[in-house]
């Protein structure tokens, strides 16, 4: 089994292509849903952006999220599937709708990724990242001082027939080519600007729905684990390693490192347990490559690094190595290596290196 050899400060990325696998949750219609706290949400934002992959063929599926849980002059600009088409409803007591319906059909049975945005007063539906509907309204919001529900519409005793995955809530108004190049990729958060909610749904067992984005963890209210899923990819990223006090793979994909000595340290941005730090005698992070194809035709590693001395090069030995197969054949990619104080990838050929 060969391993990688990290000696990094900071965070490596791995890339290759890799399709994601695993669940979505299926919702009868009936008493389905998921209660997520909304820390990071607020209670009546002027701008909001709200995205899932929806699946069902019932034409009026009902609420996909929502805050409007009462009738009492509470408002959200909620998703919703009505009369088989997506829209944005934003109700309330004194105001009955703002709606703002799609002209496209998704309750055909398949997979279908729907976003709506609100920014101030014009509110957009896209749907598999189109652009849908743009309308506007000028009624004063109310806002919700209530969790976000998934698959629930407390105010009208309403629940989503159907399946959902990958549910996103942004603080910002994603652009039409931003939804189209996020809908396929599995979000790194700590990456994203803006980003305050996402439940993957794909946990596959027990009650809780995680939010990868911060601390709005949800609660399954019966809602079952279905292994149906949209085809999501992450672009290529097989591993990545904030080092959040861990060497833990935080891409999704379980390749969690091993850590022989390192000791965790400051980061570039003065973050106390964002680093590991290596002593270059005998201090490394071990990760099982078998995920990776060391004959892929294209990969590429990324991450950031800092020396505490150039004078570590001992003829030819790698006291300077990032991240490698070394000595099993694969690659490597070194720092000042032969004391050229440059970046060096090395290259197996079959029999040896080439750098």
């Amino acid at each position: 089994m060969k391993k990688f050899l990290l000696i990094l400060v900071c965070s490596i990325v791995f890339s290759t292509m890799l399709l994601s696998q695993g669940y979505s949750l299926q919702f009868n219609g009936v008493n389905n849903y998921v209660d997520c706290l909304s820390g990071g949400i607020g209670n009546n934002p002027s701008v909001i952006t709200q995205e899932a992959w929806v699946k069902t063929n019932i034409v009026e599926a009902g609420p996909i999220m929502t805050k409007r849980h009462a009738d009492d002059g509470s408002d959200w600009a909620s998703l919703i599937v009505s009369t088989g088409k997506l829209r944005i409803y934003a109700d309330d007591k004194a105001t009955p709708n703002t709606d703002t319906p799609a002209p496209t059909t998704i309750t055909d049975g398949k997979w279908h990724h729907v976003a709506g945005v609100r920014n101030n007063n014009t509110y957009i539906v896209y749907v598999d990242g189109v652009l849908d509907m743009t309308s506007t309204d000028n009624h004063v919001m109310g806002g919700s001082p209530y969790n976000l529900h998934i698959g629930h519409l407390g105010a009208w005793n309403g629940y989503f027939n159907g399946q959902i995955a990958e549910v996103r809530v942004w603080n910002r108004a994603l652009s039409e080519a931003e939804i189209k190049s996020k809908m396929f990729s599995n979000l790194v958060p700590a990456q994203e600007t803006g980003l305050v909610g996402y439940w993957k749904f794909d946990e596959g067992t027990g009650t809780a729905a995680t939010d990868l984005a911060g601390t709005n963890n949800g609660t399954i209210h019966g809602a079952t684990w279905v292994s149906d899923r949209p085809s999501i990819t992450n672009f290529g990223l097989v591993a990545y390693y904030p080092f959040n006090g861990n060497a833990n793979d935080e891409s999704g994909n379980g390749q969690n490192g091993t850590v022989n000595g390192a000791t965790l340290t400051t980061d570039r941005f003065g973050n106390t347990g964002k680093a590991y730090s290596f002593n270059g005698i005998s201090n490394s992070i071990t990760i099982d490559t078998s995920f990776f194809n060391l004959g892929a035709n294209e990969f590429s590693i990324s991450g950031w690094s800092y020396l505490n001395t150039l004078n570590n090069y001992n003829n030819g030995a790698w006291d300077h190595s990032l991240i490698g197969t070394y000595p099993d054949l694969g690659f490597g990619f070194a720092q000042n290596w032969g004391a050229t104080k440059k970046y060096c990838l090395f290259l197996s050929n079959g029999s040896g290196w080439d750098v």
